[in-house]
């Protein structure tokens, strides 16, 4: 009964941290993150590309015709963008991240090592993560579909293998492909080697021969197989039409070693502020694995020196799942090490590859033998360091909520449908896709829209019908410092822009691109809109000679 009652107290317990967790969403009318504006923005397009007719957005956007693996976020964000304001669509996609990184985390757990629940409590650092802010939201919830999937996939290991199992997995690991390519593939990888290191244990325990090892191993291949052949087509598919570009970019070992030690991929916006506390949460581990290392090798001992134990028959029953994710986490270091931080086509491979080694290293460390008391203070002050670093967050999230706003505001003084362009002057890296947030509520084409540029989201281009863009009188030719438009395979005219949004101070700027800029606006433009933070100018409507 005791037992029973401490299982609900803690369920409790983490619902509350769960909640709690969640206040950095709500320190703001937005959270922002660096891509999120631009997600949020496209996918106002995309609804206004499907349900209504706004025709200078059918002209400069189109639907990617590839089914790219960076569905998941949009569509989403799409789905409550119909019927929400963007800054609640926004929330709501945050607080089903929040809320299903941490529950799936916790199912995994729950799967490997029932009875040490308690390291489901580290995966609260990690929400609030490099990544996120980034927001790389395909990816973040790929994690949550990846561990969803091995769940399900170890706990279905030894049961019959139905339609309705086959039918789950296909949606797991589709659902997975179309969050992101990356995770796919790293998912995929462990699920085979899950079948192998259970084909190696099942041998050695059984005494069966290869052959037949090797049959009921394909057999649970063919299973896997079956509902990963339409993303594993497409996965193949999109690898084969992009060409190695020649530019992968490689990281100094010394550097990815620091990265390991001060938990590079959770320092998410100043990384003296965090290093302070995310340094103690890897020094936890770091002691949480002497203390695992020693009960192991202690335990080993004392069954090869017991006349009793048959030590063999106890490795083979108690080490299988230990196994498979000690070589999951050794062979993520491995990638770690050895692939490029940037290929040409995708960056921060270094950044992905380090979250995935801790997730994986942390689940491997709750298969380890250590005591409820070393685990339960080691939770406390990894959630202490969470909490302080959420707090953190807090403050920086209010203080870009600012600039968010003042955007957002510019969008009321814009005219439906029309042509803006961002310049940005801002000082502030964080702030680079911020422009976007004046389109999230209102149909407008924004020139500054880095996701059609590079043929892996939803939306792109429209390169047949879109026409070059100016400024004032002036062509991207003229000004190749801004997010002008040239389309050389379009047969129409090129049009002015309606509204011109500047982020930060203008006059900062003294080149010549910016300097020409600067007599555009004030020959052509009239000021209509200004906070301290960004300016909104309109085109006089002259025309052109």
């Amino acid at each position: 009964m005791k037992d029973l009652n401490f299982k609900i107290v803690e369920k409790y317990i983490f619902v509350l941290i769960l909640l709690l967790n969640l206040i950095p969403i709500f320190s703001g009318k937005f959270f922002p993150t660096v891509d999120g504006p631009a997600h949020l923005y496209n996918a106002n397009v995309i609804n206004s590309l499907l349900f209504e007719n706004h025709s200078n957005l059918n002209i400069f956007f189109s639907y990617n015709a590839e089914p790219v693996p960076n569905w998941t976020g949009h569509v989403l964000l799409a789905f409550f963008s119909l019927l929400l304001p963007g800054f609640l669509a926004e929330k709501a996609l945050l607080i089903i991240y929040m809320v299903g990184l941490p529950l799936a985390f916790r199912g995994l757990i729950r799967t490997v090592a029932p009875n040490r629940i308690w390291w489901s409590y580290f995966i609260f650092p990690f929400t609030y993560s490099l990544v996120f802010f980034f927001g790389f939201y395909n990816f973040c919830f790929s994690l949550i579909f990846m561990l969803l999937t091995l769940s399900f996939w170890i706990k279905q290991e030894n049961h019959t293998f139905s339609f309705k199992f086959i039918l789950s997995l296909f949606f797991l690991i589709v659902a997975t492909y179309f969050s992101h390519i990356f995770v796919f593939g790293i998912l995929l990888f462990l699920l085979g080697l899950h079948i192998f290191i259970q084909a190696i244990f099942s041998w050695l325990e059984s005494r069966k021969s290869l052959k037949s090892v090797f049959q009921n191993a394909s057999k649970h291949a063919a299973i896997l197989l079956i509902p990963s052949v339409l993303p594993l087509i497409l996965f193949a598919k999109y690898f084969l039409s992009r060409p190695h570009l020649g530019q992968d970019v490689y990281l100094q070992t010394s550097e990815l070693l620091d990265w390991l030690r001060n938990m590079r991929p959770i320092i998410a916006l100043h990384f003296n502020q965090e290093e302070a506390y995310t340094s103690i949460i890897a020094y936890v581990l770091f002691v949480l694995t002497c203390i695992a290392i020693f009960n192991s090798v202690n335990l080993m001992f004392q069954k090869l020196t017991s006349a009793q134990a048959d030590f063999k028959n106890w490795f083979l029953t108690n080490a299988r799942g230990p196994v498979f994710w000690l070589m999951a986490t050794v062979i993520t270091l491995f990638f770690y090490f050895k692939f490029p931080d940037s290929d040409g086509y995708a960056g921060f491979i270094t950044i992905r590859l380090g979250m995935l080694f801790f997730l994986f290293y942390i689940v491997w460390l709750s298969s380890q033998k250590i005591s409820f008391w070393i685990g339960f203070s080691s939770v406390l002050i990894v959630l202490f360091c969470n909490f302080k670093l959420n707090s953190f967050y807090i403050e920086e999230t209010k203080r870009h909520n600012k600039v968010a706003k003042d955007i957002y505001r510019a969008a009321s003084f814009v005219e439906p449908n029309s042509l803006v362009l961002p310049i940005d002057y801002s000082d502030d890296w964080f702030d680079i896709h911020f422009s976007n947030y004046i389109g999230i509520d209102k149909p407008m084409v924004i020139l500054e829209n880095y996701e059609c540029n590079h043929g892996y989201f939803p939306l792109v281009w429209n390169e047949a019908l879109m026409p070059s863009t100016l400024l004032g009188d002036l062509s991207k030719a003229d000004l190749p410092c801004i997010h002008l438009k040239e389309n050389l395979k379009s047969n129409t005219n090129a049009v002015p822009v309606d509204y011109v949004l500047i982020l930060g101070d203008l006059g900062t700027n003294i080149e010549t691109c910016h300097q020409k800029i600067e007599a555009v606006l004030k020959e052509h433009f009239t000021e209509i809109y200004g906070t301290k933070n960004c300016k909104l100018f309109q085109f006089n409507n002259i025309k052109i000679p």
